[in-house]
C-alpha cells in the first residue's frame, strides 16, 4: 500500500497577493482554526441573507452578523503579519476592508472567488442558499459585517507578538 505524500508536498501557491498602492501584500494561508471560523462565519451570512431574501425579497447589504471588535478580530486573524505591515505603511481603512474581505472569501470558496471580491465583482452564491443572481457577499465599503443578537463577547485573550489571534471560540460556530 503506498504513503500518501506530505501535504506541505503538495501544497502550491497556498499565499494570496494583494496589491495596495504599488506594494504587494502576502496573506499567508491562516491556520484551521481561523479557516473554521471564517467558514461558519460564511454560512451564518448566507443564512442571514437567505432569510432576508425570503422575507422582504432584498439582500440587507448593511445587515450586521459581527460586532466591530469581532469584526477587528476576524481581520487580524485573516490578515495575520499582513495588516501590521499595512498599518504601518498607513494603508486606508477601505482598501484594510477590501483586502479582508478578499481573504474572507478566499478562505471560505477559492481563490478564484476572492479574485472577483478583488476586482468588485459579485460572487453568486449557490442557488440553494440564495435567489439565482443574488451576491452571497457584501459589497466591498459596505460597512461592518454582522451582529447577531443576545450573542455574548468574550473577552479577546491578548496574541502573541506577531501571531494573529484565535479570537472567541465558546460557541459551536466558533464565533
Amino acid at each position: 500500500m503506498s504513503e500518501f505524500k506530505d501535504f506541505a508536498e503538495l501544497d502550491r501557491g497556498s499565499d494570496l497577493k494583494l496589491p495596495i498602492a504599488g506594494t504587494v501584500y502576502t496573506i499567508a494561508s491562516p491556520p484551521a482554526g481561523v479557516g473554521l471560523r471564517v467558514q461558519a462565519f460564511m454560512q451564518e451570512l448566507m443564512a442571514a441573507q437567505s432569510k432576508a431574501l425570503k422575507d422582504s425579497g432584498e439582500i440587507e447589504f448593511d445587515k450586521e452578523v459581527l460586532d466591530d471588535a469581532a469584526e477587528l478580530d476576524l481581520y487580524r486573524d485573516v490578515l495575520g503579519p499582513a495588516l501590521e505591515a499595512m498599518e504601518d505603511d498607513g494603508v486606508s481603512i477601505e482598501a484594510v476592508k477590501h483586502a479582508a474581505l478578499t481573504a474572507i472569501v478566499w478562505i471560505a470558496f477559492d481563490r478564484d472567488a476572492a479574485q472577483r471580491v478583488w476586482e468588485g465583482k459579485a460572487v453568486a452564491a449557490p442557488v440553494s442558499n440564495l435567489k439565482a443572481g443574488a451576491s452571497s457577499t457584501p459589497r466591498p465599503g459596505s460597512g461592518s459585517t454582522t451582529k447577531a443578537p443576545n450573542r455574548k463577547r468574550r473577552p479577546r485573550r491578548p496574541a502573541a507578538s506577531g501571531a494573529p489571534s484565535p479570537g472567541p471560540t465558546s460557541s459551536a460556530t466558533g464565533h
